[in-house]
């Protein structure tokens, strides 16, 4: 695997495919994907004993393969164990490191609090390791710049991610165009940081740019682009919280299907949506709907990254007041 593809895998950059690829769900014999991954994971360190590189190589990809079916948990076991390989027998500035370093901090995302110093700490440690070896302008360097902005965000840190993801853009925008794959992911990511700070306004303003690229006569981007996707998503959250609940509705529901194609069915990226879709239906006829859609982003936010989160918090919460205006004081 080239240096780009193993940058590319963290977090949508510069991907080949136009889709992120889901693997297939089950094999011959019935045994599961997982079930697949949890035995080679368990039997990796028997069979590369000799071959250290080849065991991190091999745990990577079966932690790519346990976040791709949206088991992070699973992944992150995996991807801190191949970094660990590599730091022992690579040392830190090797770019197989870095981009271990890289793909960990990406996959603790929401994480409870007590994770999210490691996590930071292995992102600045990734992007301070590209900037190093390969200069501040080098499209490595500014990916994980972005990818340590959206970490900051997630973690609450907005003084620090808002900089440096401006800072990431504009980069990008001069040295790439703005048309450009990085730069527009780094853009949605901006979008989707401005929307958690209530940002709105300014918010409208990246997404409009978004959907003018997209929207181009020879664009290389369409609806089915994961790009446009998730800036959707990004944009149903933004009128959610400025109350255009019918137009969240008009914009999600028929997107349902794509995100689960593109981004898989057990991806926080839907997760969220079915979330942010839930708020916005209304009526005595979608209460059924409106519960089911709120439990079933509860769940996978717990599976994904735990009890003690942002997310789950949250969406718990809406659980409650949802159940407790319907009198349900039991069940909330």
């Amino acid at each position: 695997m080239c240096i780009r593809d193993r940058i590319n895998i963290v977090s949508g950059f510069r991907m080949d495919e136009r889709k992120v690829p889901i693997p297939p769900r089950t094999f011959s014999h019935d045994l599961s994907l997982e079930k697949m991954m949890d035995r080679a994971a368990a039997r990796a360190g028997e069979v590369f004993a000799d071959r250290p590189e080849v065991e991190a190589d091999v745990r990577m990809r079966i932690g790519l393969t346990y976040a791709s079916i949206g088991l992070t948990l699973k992944a992150r076991t995996q991807l801190k164990a191949a970094l660990q390989i590599r730091l022992d027998h690579l040392g830190e500035d090797d770019i197989d490191t870095l981009c271990s370093r890289l793909q960990l901090a990406f996959m603790g995302r929401g994480f409870e609090d007590s994770a999210q110093t490691e996590v930071i700490s292995e992102a600045e440690a990734a992007y301070e390791g590209m900037k190093r070896k390969f200069g501040s302008d080098h499209p490595h360097t500014l990916t994980s710049a972005s990818v340590l902005a959206m970490l900051l965000t997630h973690s609450g840190d907005y003084e620090r991610a808002d900089p440096l993801m401006r800072d990431t853009l504009e980069a990008q925008v001069r040295l790439f165009g703005e048309e450009d794959r990085n730069t527009l992911w780094t853009r949605c990511q901006l979008a989707y940081h401005l929307v958690f700070r209530f940002r709105l306004s300014e918010a409208r303003e990246q997404l409009q740019t978004i959907r003018e690229i997209i929207d181009r006569p020879g664009s290389a981007y369409d609806e089915n682009d994961y790009i446009a996707v998730f800036s959707r998503i990004v944009e149903g959250g933004c009128l959610m919280f400025m109350g255009e609940h019918e137009r969240v509705v008009e914009l999600l529901r028929p997107a349902m299907n794509q995100v689960c194609l593109i981004f898989g069915e057990r991806h926080w990226v839907r997760y969220a949506a079915i979330w942010v879709l839930a708020h916005c239906l209304r009526g005595e006829s979608t209460l059924q709907e409106r519960e089911q859609l709120f439990r079933e982003a509860l769940d996978g936010f717990t599976i994904d990254t735990g009890h003690v989160n942002g997310w789950t918090i949250t969406i718990a919460r809406d659980l409650v007041a949802f159940l407790a205006h319907q009198g349900r004081y039991d069940d909330a």
